[in-house]
């Protein structure tokens, strides 16, 4: 997975209902380009994290019956392993479904094995959601859900123009 672009992003102060609405635009050569009803975004709280021990897996998946978020929920989010056979890894849950994180494959050969203990950083509190789309141009709003508590926030945004998919990524700070 390629590294995400870079979104500039206002922190937000609470006040009440505050909400803060992000406008995100493409440009190719000048025009701006229009993103699809496929494009969806996630926003997570980078210290956080959620710990457990594996069922199963392999060189590219990690099975825990105890993740029984919805489908998608931890996709992008950091897993850090340890391996009972030696080390720590680090990699991107590419996609999450019924208690199976799915990664790139792991390097040297490296494999998941029961008991293994992982941990899954940058707790989603906005998990994958389809933004608001006028005219190619999608607008998300940053809700009091995603700002229960003070701190920072990544808010990563999957842009689908169809023939073409790009990630980006940024980060704010959120005050009360």
């Amino acid at each position: 997975m390629a590294a995400p672009g870079r979104l500039l992003l206002p922190d937000i102060r609470l006040l009440g209902a505050d909400v803060r609405e992000v406008t995100i635009k493409s440009r190719d050569s000048g025009a701006i380009r229009a993103v699809t009803g496929s494009s969806r975004y996630a926003i997570t709280v980078p210290e956080r994290q959620t710990e457990g021990e594996a069922e199963s897996g392999s060189e590219t998946t990690l099975v825990d019956s105890a993740l029984d978020q919805a489908e998608d929920f931890w996709n992008l989010c950091l897993i850090r392993l340890l391996l009972a056979t030696g080390g720590g890894l680090h990699t991107r849950v590419s996609d999450f479904d019924d208690g199976t994180l799915t990664f790139p494959t792991l390097p040297g050969g490296a494999e998941v094995a029961a008991e293994d203990t992982y941990f899954l950083l940058e707790y989603p509190v906005v998990p994958w959601t389809l933004p608001d789309i006028t005219d190619g141009v999608a607008s998300i709003t940053r809700a009091a859900e995603a700002a229960a508590e003070a701190g920072p926030r990544t808010l990563y945004f999957y842009a689908d123009y169809g023939d073409e998919q790009e990630l980006w990524a940024g980060t704010y700070r959120v005050t009360m």
